[in-house]
């Protein structure tokens, strides 16, 4: 075998030990990215609130003037019934909500990548990648005061892929790959509205239950991958070792949208992002939706979920080129804390 192909075979592993460092298989809101639940008080005091930030609701009352009260950190308002609409204010909070949410992506790719020149289509399932996993840990954290908040969501794999190639003459070239990859998206909230989804008739008490809630996002996406490969052959075979790593920043913008139905709630998340700075890709956009429930213990809340992250990104050019062009998608498995 000759050298020059022994170096195009590392090329080829090398793109492809990048598509699997892609896969962190445990990533736990990116952008779950950004997961929500709900935050609820004593219901026989009136109050309402949703994870990830508190929301306000209004009750409504026939037989009492308009009045309000605060119920530990939220402000019920109460309004005579005169036959009009439920009233719906929201009110500041100047107390602290954090959530954190460990999760599961079980992601899967389509696209291609490029590396020195060579570009390799791959489409790669989530069985493929835990099936050489060293470690993966995705956790996303937020935190909530009156209107505005902030998140953190952070995706980090280390996957591991050996090889024997079998040479003429009976010789055998082992190949090792070692692959790191981390995404790391934060931003800031700012919550734009809450209101009520059909609370609310005249002639008799009622609480406002359901409600809608739009949120802002801005901030940014980091990416970061690295990739090591040692080839070791028998005596006469050269034993080559490469290792690079490439990284860009995306800026995005997007926002979310949530609907609180009692201890159930469903959401929605895109973003776009990139906008080709030089610095970011191209392109990049994600979605992703969820559906969560409040348990009665400690506020704990499991979700489920789906989301999908495109990103377009190129560097260099002939054989310096790298190339960046794929979906990472899968089901998103997690579960909520809050204090």
């Amino acid at each position: 075998m000759s050298r020059l192909y022994i170096f195009r075979s590392a090329y080829v592993i090398f793109a492809i030990g990048l598509l699997f460092s892609i896969f962190g298989a445990e990533q736990a809101y990116s952008q779950c990215n950004v997961l929500c639940m709900h935050e609820r008080g004593d219901a026989s005091a009136g109050t309402g609130g949703s994870f990830l930030g508190p929301s306000y609701e209004t009750a409504l009352d026939d037989s009492y003037d308009a009045e309000a009260g605060v119920v530990g950190d939220n402000l019920l308002l109460a309004a005579e019934d005169t036959g009009a609409d439920t009233t719906y204010t929201e009110a500041p909070s100047n107390k602290w909500h954090f959530a954190i949410i460990p999760y599961l992506w079980m992601m899967g790719l389509n696209g291609k990548v490029g590396v020195r020149g060579q570009t390799v289509n791959m489409k790669v399932s989530f069985s493929d990648i835990i099936k050489n996993l060293d470690f993966a840990a995705e956790v996303h954290i937020e935190a909530w005061r009156d209107k505005f908040g902030f998140f953190i969501d952070t995706t980090y794999s280390k996957i591991s892929l050996k090889e024997d190639v079998q040479l003429r003459l009976d010789r055998t070239l082992k190949i090792k790959n070692v692959s790191e990859f981390f995404l790391g998206e934060f931003g800031g909230f700012y919550r734009a509205g809450t209101w009520p989804v059909g609370a609310g008739s005249a002639g008799y008490e009622s609480k406002a239950n359901t409600s809608l809630t739009l949120d802002l996002i801005g901030g940014g996406r980091y990416w970061w991958l690295e990739n090591k490969i040692d080839i070791t052959g028998p005596a006469g075979v050269l034993d080559p070792q490469f290792s690079g790593s490439e990284s860009w920043f995306d800026f995005i913008v997007g926002g979310r949208v949530k609907l609180d139905i009692n201890k159930f709630f469903f959401q929605l998340r895109s973003d776009i992002g990139g906008f080709g700075l030089g610095f970011s890709s191209d392109i990049s956009w994600n979605i992703a939706g969820y559906i969560g429930y409040e348990l009665p213990w400690y506020k704990i809340t499991p979700i489920i979920g789906y989301r999908a992250l495109y990103d377009k990104y190129s560097n260099g050019s002939g054989d310096n080129r790298f190339l960046w062009d794929a979906w990472m998608y899968g089901p998103q498995l997690g579960v909520g804390f809050q204090f």
